[in-house]
């Protein structure tokens, strides 16, 4: 298991592989989740489309859409712990932010 360090630094590898001309990458600095660690809610920036939340095992726990009006992730439900939220715009953009749940 990864603990959040080790993750943290496996993330920026994570984005992609730039040389894949199928898909344009977005790096994690593009992209930013708040509050982290959540209780209630992650405001998600610079991102428009579909999100995926994964359990540390890789297990779908959540998804839904994102929009310009109502740029927030209830994540209320989950049970405390690391998760990782997987963006993706209709543009093939792609990016895995890790989140804490508390």
């Amino acid at each position: 298991m990864l603990s959040l360090a080790m993750y943290t630094a496996q993330a920026q590898t994570m984005v992609g592989n730039p040389s894949n001309p199928d898909i344009n990458w977005v790096t994690t600095s593009e992209v930013s989740i708040t509050p982290n660690p959540a209780s209630d809610a992650l405001t998600v920036s610079n991102v428009v489309g579909r999100y995926t939340i994964k359990n540390m095992l890789g297990q779908v726990v959540l998804e839904g859409n994102i929009d310009a009006a109502q740029p927030r992730v209830n994540v209320s439900e989950l049970a405390k712990g690391n998760y990782i939220l997987c963006l993706a715009t209709g543009g093939k953009k792609t990016v895995n932010k890790m989140f804490v749940k508390n």
